[in-house]
């Protein structure tokens, strides 16, 4: 039911008279990149689709769209405030807590990183639902726990050359679509995980009638056109040295150094609004309870000169209730409950904030010039 023709498509493929040899080859192929991997097991006769061999959290929500819910909870709000000059004010916590809309909602790298954290942690059957600021998507996904592997804007022809551009990528890759206008910071503006040679998973898009979905490189190429995107692939860690160095899959270790597996953090540990605290505009949310800080992330709006705080959006990040589940071939759904709003809904105790005394807000407020 998308709107835009581009997002309503979703890919499949069907194996017919596949012998057990086959079978594996596939789902090593198609999963094997994964510490979850499918759970799909072999039967004679049985007809087997593309979705089969996918990791399970891909093949629980293929097809599915994700209808953002929304609450209304009592949050810091930073309207208003000036970042470039800040100075004493007098205003604690409380006359900075306002009741504001919550998102419950699920974009692209939200959903990429709970299948690249799945990758990385063996048996992780539970999701998580999290939108996480741009800027702070960005960050996770280019941090040390990934690996550059090709670039559009080191080498154009990616763009245009098929065999080029699948040369050096495999299953469990991902691709960073991002744009960056004059005098602004760069905008991360989509995700997608690698199955194949110009074969991608993602979720396509941040709105309700967009699905999840299997898409190929001419849709993505159609969505996100060259001439205004640039295009990023980069390749989780796998493992560790005993030095804790990072070492990418292709990568080969010649010494007897043990190497650990490098799992990547929660989403809560990676967008909560703990990760916003260390900024110096936003010192408030350092005083948030740690369990608070977690389970919310934030996406602030500037003016354009980048010095007021114009509006906030606050997401919530939350866990499903209980695993996907399995049916007796192993093929991944998710659990009835999920699909109730109430499953979803995210709270807040009496008292947001850590501190018995909490100290004052140190930020000027701007003042409202009519025109």
């Amino acid at each position: 039911y998308a709107s835009l023709p581009n997002f309503a498509l979703s890919l499949d493929a069907t194996f017919s008279d596949l012998n057990e040899q086959t079978f594996h080859k596939l789902k090593d192929e198609y999963s094997g990149w994964s510490e979850t991997p499918s759970s799909v097991i072999w039967k004679e006769a049985e007809q087997y689709t593309l979705l089969d061999f996918l990791p399970p959290f891909l093949q629980a929500v293929s097809g599915l769209h994700f209808h953002t819910t929304r609450a209304t909870l009592n949050m810091p709000s930073f309207v208003g405030l000036s970042l470039t000059s800040p100075q004493e004010d007098k205003n604690n916590y409380s006359r900075r807590q306002v009741e504001q809309e919550v998102l419950v909602a699920y974009n692209c790298w939200g959903f990429a990183w709970e299948v690249l954290r799945a990758s990385s942690i063996s048996d992780l059957h539970r999701l998580t639902i999290s939108t996480a600021d741009p800027s702070l998507a960005w960050e996770a996904l280019t941090s040390s726990n990934f690996e550059p592997i090709q670039s559009s804007q080191e080498e154009p022809l990616l763009l245009t050359d098929s065999s080029l551009r699948n040369k050096n990528i495999a299953g469990g890759d991902v691709l960073l679509v991002w744009h960056q206008n004059d005098n602004q910071p760069l905008f991360l503006d989509h995700v997608a995980i690698v199955l194949d040679d110009d074969l991608y998973f993602e979720k396509s898009g941040s709105g309700d009638r967009v699905p999840f979905r299997v898409n190929t490189w001419d849709g993505l190429d159609a969505d996100f056109p060259p001439a205004v995107f640039h295009w990023d692939w980069r390749r989780r860690v796998r493992f560790c040295d005993a030095d804790n160095s990072e070492m990418a899959d292709g990568q080969k270790d010649d010494s007897d150094r043990k190497k650990n597996k490098n799992s990547l953090p929660s989403a809560e540990d990676a967008f909560g609004l703990q990760k916003f605290a260390a900024m110096e505009q936003f010192k408030l949310l350092d005083h948030l309870q740690l369990d608070v800080a977690k389970n919310f992330s934030m996406t602030p709006q500037y003016s354009d000169d980048g010095s007021t705080v114009e509006a906030q959006t606050y997401t919530a990040i939350v866990q499903l209730d209980r695993d996907i589940e399995f049916d007796e071939m192993g093929r991944a759904s998710l659990p009835e409950s999920v699909f109730s709003e109430h499953s979803l809904q995210p709270t807040l105790p009496t008292n947001i904030y850590a501190d018995d005394d909490p100290p004052v807000v140190k930020m000027q407020e701007q003042e409202t010039k009519s025109s």
